[in-house]
């Protein structure tokens, strides 16, 4: 029997389709609009679009698995969520039990991905999620820490610029507004109105993934490029070097949208962590990695509810 996983971010609706271990049969992306009412249309476009790629039946599904952005309680009820917040108050339990599944399962989106990563035999690690904002998850022997609250894991909301950029979450200076995809865009958007990325782009009207991804590649050579995702990568490591100070985990894995790009940026962000925690005193060597699962491992967690 098969799983079916959907990860909900602040921009985009990924789906899996997956065998019980975990290996992915098919996968897809769409956009996520913001109306109140889009998203079990959106849910059940990609079960069918995946599952009739793949020649699949909804017989043949036993778990279908969804990953919400935001705190979610252990009822499924979304409690907060700044990137999507029409969803606040709803549960979606029914949504996922149309497909006929015997099991439906909501979760936390990071965790839901943290989920994929110890299936790929790992159990003790922080992830962080970059997509919209930034997520975040810390497993010890296996298992998600979790807050009595929900509260814990939200690393995206940790100031490290006090008095900093107004967040979508009501604070001030937090990680999302320097680390994370809104951050690129709307670095990548100020550059270009100003004409600094003239020589990479023309006529651009918005900025998406795979402009993200061009700029990432250019910064080995284009001026602009690099100072954006210099910014990017030391913010980024002050993150994990907070982060290691507070729990100390094994390793961190890097997931979401942005990690898409992560061959472009590793290098300066593991340069800076080390700049940051030079002293040698915590871990400055500690290994970052992405996940195996990239934009697709909240999906891949997802079905594995």
């Amino acid at each position: 029997m098969l799983r079916f996983g959907l990860d909900l971010g602040g921009t985009t609706l990924n789906a899996a389709l997956i065998e019980p271990t975990g290996r992915v049969i098919g996968a897809h992306s769409i956009l996520a609009p913001r109306h109140p009412n889009w998203l079990p249309g959106a849910i059940e476009e990609l079960y069918n679009l995946i599952c009739d790629a793949n020649g699949i039946s909804s017989s043949q599904i036993e778990v279908v698995g969804l990953g919400l952005p935001g705190l979610v309680g252990s009822d499924g009820t979304v409690l907060s969520s700044p990137h999507q917040p029409q969803l606040i108050g709803k549960n979606l339990t029914r949504t996922l039990q149309r497909f006929g599944a015997k099991r439906v399962g909501i979760d936390n989106d990071v965790n839901c991905a943290a989920r994929s990563v110890i299936n790929e035999g790992f159990d003790s690690f922080c992830l962080l999620t970059l997509g919209t904002g930034i997520g975040g998850a810390f497993v010890l022997d296996g298992r998600v820490v979790g807050s009595p609250r929900y509260w814990g894991g939200e690393y995206g909301h940790m100031t490290i610029v006090v008095g900093g950029q107004r967040c979508a979450c009501g604070k001030r200076g937090c990680a999302e507004m320097y680390a994370s995809g809104n951050y690129l865009r709307n670095e990548i958007s100020r550059a270009y109105a100003s004409e600094q990325l003239a020589d990479l782009f023309e006529g651009m009207t918005t900025v998406d993934g795979e402009i993200i991804e061009k700029v990432f590649g250019a910064s080995k050579w284009h001026s602009k490029c690099q100072s954006i995702v210099s910014a990017f990568s030391y913010h980024l490591a002050i993150v994990i070097s907070n982060l290691v100070e507070a729990i100390d985990p094994d390793r961190f894995f890097i997931g979401g949208g942005v990690s898409n790009s992560f061959s472009y940026f590793v290098d300066d962000l593991r340069s800076a962590y080390s700049s940051i925690m030079s002293n040698g005193r915590l871990r400055e060597n500690l290994p970052i990695e992405r996940v195996s699962g990239g934009q697709f491992a909240g999906a891949i967690g997802a079905a594995l509810i």
